[in-house]
């Protein structure tokens, strides 16, 4: 190769400004040297100049990778044929064939291929940088690249991009190529945030964590692509907003915004969207009518079997939306006018006037739900938003009554509390008014508070003596043989809250501690003596036994139904085994763990009439005889394993298995065993300072700290091995002092 042939190959292939390419030797070298290494792809020269080319190293144009080479390799093999410069790559016998082969683009071609990795070598070789390359060649690359882009967004992202160059023409492909991975957050500009707010009246800060403001998002994307699939609303990772994002980023804001003005406008021209948008509601209302069935359907689940309910039933929940139920609604107000005559017969009129103003402040400030605090207490929030939280509810019933002519005033709030009385009494025939008090129960206990009116299924104890001669009987099969001087007490342990006076219920929580803690350690014993069955320990194991529907099975097993006092059991029969199937189609929650409750009461009253032992005795027999798997726990042969405490050799393992806190600083293993690991200090604890008080109670369930001064784990060993040696009265007496003395500090 002479001086004019390195010349005529350099002026169309190079910059030949380029000093660096001028010496005609070094040229033949690697020109030459291309051939020896011909069998190799060197790919990576083509990933250089696209780097080089586009000025970017963005991961999404990773994703086309070998689209990018196989553009580079064919725009470059085509631009060295027309410059008449491949034949510089070419042996004489191949030339004729490759210059075929291009020009029918067959770039696949093994023979191509072999022309372009000598190319490939010849580029590595004669200039790192790639800033060489002709202008013309890199332009030509540059447009083939943008032609498969934009092909790629017409195919994916079509109905996008035809809208985006209608609505805000020129928008960066990058938007579409960056958008199409998935890109995961969506930071608008607070220049933008701002003038939506303003212009539009909605916040879009943080609206990834927003459920209402995801709707806005959902339902202002499908204004703009009217398709599901093609957006990805989990976790917000394709959106409308996601997009305008990029649009930002790669164009600017006056882009951004007339495409949100777009999908504003568009959203509206649905004309509940536009009712939202007049009165700047929240979007998520969109579907009011099915939300509100299903809010109202909810709030009978304690009651009812909702599945039961016909889509006509349903529609009537949310009357006035749904005309022609004034029939049922005027049976709902018989039935209730018949409830309150014989639940209420001598206020009769006071809670008539009570109900009949929707505006009535039944309890001046509640938290009916976390988060939602402060809120008075009207017959109107009650009968409609009972138990839930405020906001939503509140918001959903302002687009309501914009949507439909008096569906706030009071004449509608009450038919459609009438008619869900009407629905409860035909899902439940015979049973459905003492069903009707447990759907008002929330409301008719807030009466009672305010007004002192309290409902006659609270007053009627005309049937509690009968309830008390059967626990008094159940109990004595155990030895226990309780005394008529401890008979309220026992009442209240057998009483359903919702039956209970005010003093009664005050009891509740004080027996249900103590009785737990002593079920608990009960259930403790029982497998901490069974080591060989139970090794290694396992909360899992420990929980099988001490859950609500373990007691409710331990109560079944010695009848303990059959003494408690609630109307609707005795409705029953007390035939629960089969009570979820029952024609009427109560649902199983109505009753729920109604029998955990009266059991830990049962064995609190114990201890409280008798003492700890006479009540931990009687928890260990129970539970054994309604689970046949566990053995009775052998108090002495194993005692060895604590039989000193100071022995250097005692098997703490063991022991913190079965009572972990004490003896472990690992928090998070403490943790996994939670349900066991304070019933021994529980019981310690209230037994010698009570649980009388909610300050007590509340103390005594946060743990260890505050039964001695200091915490020390050996302490706790001590006072393991004390109760495991010499029983729980001994152990009461022995800590009395240092616990009491303990509480006084605290």
């Amino acid at each position: 190769m002479n001086n004019k042939d390195i010349e005529g190959f350099l002026s169309p292939f190079f910059d030949t400004q380029n000093p660096k390419i001028k010496d005609s030797k070094i040229i033949e070298f690697h020109l030459n040297n291309s051939f020896k290494y011909d069998t190799q792809e060197w790919n990576y020269v083509y990933e250089k100049i696209f780097d080089e080319l586009l000025k970017t190293n963005n991961d999404y144009n990773r994703n086309f990778r070998e689209d990018y080479i196989s553009i580079i390799k064919n725009v470059l093999i085509e631009y060295l044929n027309q410059e008449d410069v491949l034949k510089y790559f070419c042996l004489d016998e191949e030339y004729d064939k490759v210059i075929n082969l291009v020009n029918r683009k067959q770039f696949n071609s093994n023979q191509v291929k072999l022309v372009i990795n000598r190319v490939s070598f010849f580029l590595e070789r004669i200039e790192p940088n790639y800033q060489i390359l002709s202008l013309v060649l890199k332009n030509d690359i540059k447009c083939q690249i943008t032609h498969f882009e934009n092909n790629y967004v017409i195919k994916t992202m079509g109905p996008l991009k035809k809208l985006a160059d209608a609505v805000a023409s020129g928008v960066n492909l990058n938007c579409y190529l960056e958008f199409n991975k998935g890109y995961w957050h969506h930071n608008l500009s607070n220049e933008l945030i701002n003038y939506v707010k303003d212009k539009h009246g909605y916040d879009l800060s943080n609206i990834e964590y927003s459920f209402k403001k995801t709707t806005l998002e959902k339902v202002l994307s499908l204004a703009v692509v009217n398709k599901e699939d093609f957006w990805n609303f989990k976790y917000s990772q394709k959106t409308l907003f996601t997009f305008i994002s990029l649009v930002e980023k790669y164009n600017d804001i006056k882009h951004a915004i007339k495409i949100i003005d777009y999908a504003f406008e568009s959203a509206c021209k649905d004309s509940k969207i536009k009712m939202l948008y007049d009165n700047k509601l929240p979007f998520y209302l969109y579907d009011l009518e099915d939300d509100m069935i299903n809010f109202a359907s909810t709030r009978l689940n304690n009651i009812l079997k909702i599945k039961n309910l016909s889509q006509e039933e349903k529609n009537g929940l949310i009357y006035p939306i749904h005309k022609g139920y004034e029939k049922e609604i005027n049976e709902g107000k018989e039935i209730f006018l018949e409830f309150i005559n014989n639940q209420y017969p001598n206020d009769y009129n006071k809670i008539l006037e009570i109900f009949n103003n929707v505006e009535t402040v039944i309890q001046d400030e509640t938290k009916v739900k976390n988060g939602v605090a402060n809120k008075r207490c009207t017959m109107h929030n009650m009968l409609e938003f009972e138990l839930y939280a405020y906001d939503d509810i509140e918001a959903k019933e302002k687009y309501l009554s914009i949507s439909y002519d008096g569906y706030t005033k009071q004449k509608n709030i009450l038919a459609r509390f009438y008619y869900r009385l009407y629905i409860i009494k035909k899902h439940t025939k015979d049973l459905y008014e003492t069903c009707i008090y447990e759907y008002l129960y929330t409301i008719l206990k807030m009466i009672d508070y305010k007004y002192h009116i309290t409902c006659s299924y609270v007053t009627d104890q005309s049937f509690r003596d009968s309830k008390y001669n059967i626990v008094k009987s159940i109990l004595s099969k155990y030895g226990i043989n309780i005394s008529d001087s401890y008979k309220d007490l026992y009442i209240t342990a057998l009483l359903d809250r919702k039956y209970a006076t005010f003093d009664e219920a005050s009891m509740f929580a004080e027996l249900e501690q103590l009785g737990d803690a002593i079920y608990e350690l009960a259930v403790d014993n029982i497998i901490f003596y069974n080591p060989k069955k139970y090794i290694p320990l396992d909360h899992i194991i420990i929980e099988k036994y001490v859950n609500a529907d373990a007691q409710v099975k331990v109560a079944k097993a010695i009848c303990l139904e059959k003494a408690y006092i609630s109307k609707l059991n005795d409705k029953f029969n007390n035939k629960y085994d089969g009570y979820e199937d029952v024609e009427s189609g109560l649902t199983p929650t109505l009753i729920g763990h109604y029998l955990a409750d009266c059991l830990e009461m049962i064995i609190g009253a114990i201890a409280k009439e008798f003492d700890i032992q006479k009540a931990l005795d009687f928890a260990t027999s129970v539970i054994l005889e309604a689970n046949k798997d566990l053995n009775e726990p052998e108090f002495y042969k194993n005692l060895d394993i604590v039989k000193s405490y100071y022995d250097p050799n005692i098997d703490k393992d063991y022991l913190a298995k079965i009572y972990p806190n004490p003896f472990l600083d690992d928090s998070d293993y403490a943790t996994d065993y939670h349900m066991i690991s304070y019933a021994l200090i529980k019981i310690l604890k209230i037994a010698i300072i009570g649980n009388d008080t909610r300050e007590k109670r509340k103390m005594i369930a946060n743990g260890l700290n505050s039964l001695l001064p200091n915490y020390n784990p050996d302490e706790y060993y001590q006072i393991v091995a004390s109760y495991l040696h010499n029983g729980i009265e001994k152990t009461i007496n022995d800590y009395r002092s240092i616990v009491e003395s303990s509480y006084s500090k605290n």
